[in-house]
């Protein structure tokens, strides 16, 4: 069986291999990343709203990748998908010096605590 890298078939097939790849290892692994940092009591509330903003990224990314690549271009539509990048790890890299160094819930709060409990 030859594959024509020019064959009318070749690239949607392609986009769907990817699309299912994607679906098998990542979808998982963040579903386990959002109940881990879920607390016990709204860790429902947490899965439903990861599912629904899953769930309309899918449906919406396409729509608008495709309106900003028709209108403004393909440079245009990398440039804002880098922003986008650039947002997300910003807020990464804040939530996670949050959870470590400060906010109420910081590990540090936890460690000082305890050592505050062994002391007493």
């Amino acid at each position: 069986m030859q594959i024509y890298l020019s064959g009318s078939m070749f690239l949607p097939f392609l986009r769907v291999y990817l699309t299912e790849e994607f679906n098998v290892w990542v979808i998982p692994f963040l579903s386990a990343i959002t109940s881990i940092r879920a607390e016990d009591k709204n860790i429902g509330a947490y899965m439903g709203l990861f599912g629904g903003i899953f769930s309309a990224a899918l449906f919406l990314s396409p729509l608008l990748g495709s309106f900003i690549a028709e209108n403004y271009g393909f440079r245009m539509l990398w440039l804002t998908i880098s922003l986008l990048i650039v947002i997300s790890l910003c807020g990464i890299w804040y939530t996670y010096t949050q959870k470590l160094f400060g906010g109420k819930n910081s590990e540090a709060e936890t460690l000082k605590k305890k050592s505050k409990e062994e002391q007493e």
